[in-house]
């Protein structure tokens, strides 16, 4: 009984370490994953939510736009926009060096 439950565990702790490398690449690629800047936003945000109250639920999507606002104005989505641009080739560019 108890090989069977090692078995399951060991099974279990491998698709889970899968499914955390997963989640981490997709973030990434998404531009999601949070570096020591914007974890601190988060968590400065969720503590002056939290401290206020605790019958609402955290924003993410409210806490996001701390990192990365919204332009108010069309030259500011243009600049946006461009940045973007510039950062997904210079990835691809780092990608074919290496």
């Amino acid at each position: 009984m108890d090989a069977k439950i090692n078995a399951e565990q060991s099974g279990s702790s491998t698709v889970t370490g899968n499914s955390v490398f997963r989640c981490r690449d997709n973030k990434s690629y998404l531009r999601m994953l949070l570096d020591v800047e914007g974890l601190q936003s988060y968590l400065t945000y969720a503590f002056g939510h939290f401290s206020g109250t605790l019958e609402s639920p955290f924003d993410f999507v409210q806490a996001s736009f701390i990192n990365s606002p919204i332009p108010a104005n069309f030259g500011g989505n243009i600049l946006k926009l461009a940045i973007s641009v510039k950062d997904v080739w210079q990835r691809k560019l780092d990608q074919a060096v290496y």
